[in-house]
């Protein structure tokens, strides 16, 4: 969470549990980003 808010990306935790359940490779780009 603390690495995707220095680089101003405004998820919240729920919104990243579905992203990761339902779009793996879309988490693991933010994942790297972070």
């Amino acid at each position: 969470m603390h690495g995707l808010m220095e680089e101003n990306i405004q998820l919240n935790r729920k919104v990243l549990s579905e992203i990761s359940m339902h779009e793996p490779y879309s988490f693991k780009a933010l994942v790297d980003i972070s």
